[in-house]
């Protein structure tokens, strides 16, 4: 077998290489119209053929084979990333489970299994990976056809010219997106990492066609349908002259009652229907003015706040326990001054009887002031009445214990002078 790279295959390489380089730099001066998709698929593969004309892009084995490492690499870098602009049209769910990650996930685990059957040395192994990327390809080839149905359901109900151009757009990339996804593992099969019907050199220019098509050709039709006709969102609602819904809820205040049924869409497929697959429906958000947000603001703050039950704030009832804490030291202050009155003068059982009525006339003051204020603070007052009897037992008690504590001591230490 003669050497991969001849010189009108490098060349070739090396043209498509600055094509789809120039393609990249036309992606970026589109910006912000653009997504990052339609720079990034361009520039790596713009870095693939760049390798590849200059003979980078390819290892030999130990037994003497080419891998081809810098096309695989791109596969694995692209393939879920195509599939994510797949999806952008629409959302598909079987039953509960969602379709469109998981065909991603899929991709990846196939282009694995591909690399892994490139390089396997027994042909059982071989196979057997195909077997298993191949499957994956099927799979993903269903997920994106309900894709691609859903979509084309959407948009034919809208039945304006407008919309009938994006339908024959949307039908273009599901050609362009089959042949050149199908023309991979067929031309893998014929080269001779398969049975090795075809030269290397004739392999490496199928593989630039079929990345042309998929990559170069389906991404400039992709980004001129979806932002150059539908301003970036696969939704019918954005065709010029279609009337925008206004978004009711913006801010996601009422996202159980907002969120739009799922509308059940029956997928042909081999001439039978997919009736559980389901189109998720994206809530509409659209670009108020300025006014109009700060109004939509405003009263969905009225409304939260009236909804909220109102709580106190801490420092309220700090200043209340202060407030009230006062009072009752100033009553203490009295009976005391009164009980000292009472006791020089050798009235003993009246000063008990003067005190039980200053502690009543001081609970009645509360009293009082707890009937002028509302209904809600007469328990606070109660409660700070509580806290503060009870302070004082435990005052009164610490007070005893540390006079019988010092007793004590001055017992001990009297006893150990005696011995």
């Amino acid at each position: 077998m003669s050497r991969i790279d001849s010189t009108f295959v490098s060349l070739l390489q090396l043209v498509w290489a600055v094509v789809s380089g120039c393609q990249t730099i036309f992606m970026i001066s589109r910006a912000p119209k653009v997504p990052w998709e339609s720079v990034y698929l361009p520039f790596v593969e713009s870095i693939t053929y760049a390798l590849a004309s200059t003979g980078n892009g390819t290892l030999q084995m130990r037994d003497g084979r080419f891998f081809p490492w810098s096309r695989m690499a791109s596969w694995l870098c692209t393939c879920p990333i195509m599939l994510g602009q797949i999806s952008n049209m629409a959302l598909v769910k079987y039953k509960s489970i969602p379709l469109n990650p998981i065909a991603q996930a899929a991709s990846i685990i196939r282009v694995v299994m591909g690399i892994t059957a490139t390089i396997s040395p027994a042909e059982y192994m071989k196979w057997l990976f195909f077997f298993f990327g191949a499957t994956c390809l099927v799979f993903e080839y269903s997920v994106v056809f309900t894709i691609f149905q859903v979509g084309l359901y959407g948009f034919e109900s809208v039945g304006t010219p407008l919309a009938q151009k994006v339908v024959v757009r949307i039908k273009m990339l599901r050609l362009i997106f089959f042949i050149a996804w199908t023309m991979f593992p067929i031309v893998w099969l014929i080269s001779p990492t398969g049975v090795c019907v075809i030269h290397e050199n004739v392999s490496a220019i199928l593989y630039l066609l079929a990345d042309g098509l998929c990559k170069n050709t389906y991404g400039v039709i992709l980004w001129s349908t979806a932002w150059g006709v539908l301003e970036g969102k696969w939704d019918p609602a954005c065709l010029p002259g279609q009337e925008k819904p206004e978004a009711d809820d913006p801010f996601g205040l009422n996202h159980e009652k907002n969120a739009p049924p799922n509308d059940e869409v029956n997928i042909r497929m081999f001439g039978r229907v997919i009736g559980s697959v389901r189109k998720s429906k994206r809530r509409q958000k659209w670009e108020l003015a300025p006014a109009h947000l700060e109004d939509r603001i405003r009263l969905s703050d009225e409304e939260s706040d009236d909804s909220r039950p109102k709580r106190k704030k801490k420092g309220d009832a700090r200043d209340y326990r202060r407030k009230h804490r006062g009072g009752a030291d100033d009553d203490d202050h009295h009976s005391s001054e009164s009980e000292s009155e009472k006791k020089n003068k050798g009235k003993k059982k009246k000063s008990g009887k003067g005190k039980k009525k200053d502690d009543s006339g001081s609970e009645d003051d509360l009293e009082v002031g707890n009937g002028k204020a509302k209904n809600g603070d007469k328990q606070e007052f109660n409660d700070i009445n509580k806290i503060l009897r009870a302070m004082k037992r435990n005052a009164g008690t610490l007070s005893e214990k540390s006079h019988s504590d010092d007793s004590e001591g001055k017992r001990e230490s009297a006893d150990h002078s005696m011995c």
